[in-house]
């Protein structure tokens, strides 16, 4: 199964992550993210929800620090 958005590609059975015809190397929780959201993106998802999809403390532990990182002041744009 493919999910297709914009020009990218979601490929649930290889994994994988194409714009057009290029890979796009992601990490495992990324993919496994992406994927969740995709196939819930008809709601908003929370991190409870996420927390909740798949609460092991390696993924509870990966998103805190993904959402350190995203809203850091470094990573804020003008």
């Amino acid at each position: 199964m493919q999910f297709l958005f914009a020009e990218h590609a979601l490929d649930v059975e290889r994994r994988e992550l194409r714009r057009r015809d290029e890979l796009i190397a992601i990490e495992p929780q990324v993919f496994d993210l992406l994927l969740y959201l995709v196939r819930n993106r008809d709601r908003v998802v929370s991190k409870d929800d996420l927390i909740e999809a798949d609460g092991t403390p390696e993924q509870v532990q990966w998103f805190n620090d993904l959402q350190r990182t995203t809203t850091s002041p470094e990573n804020a744009k003008n």
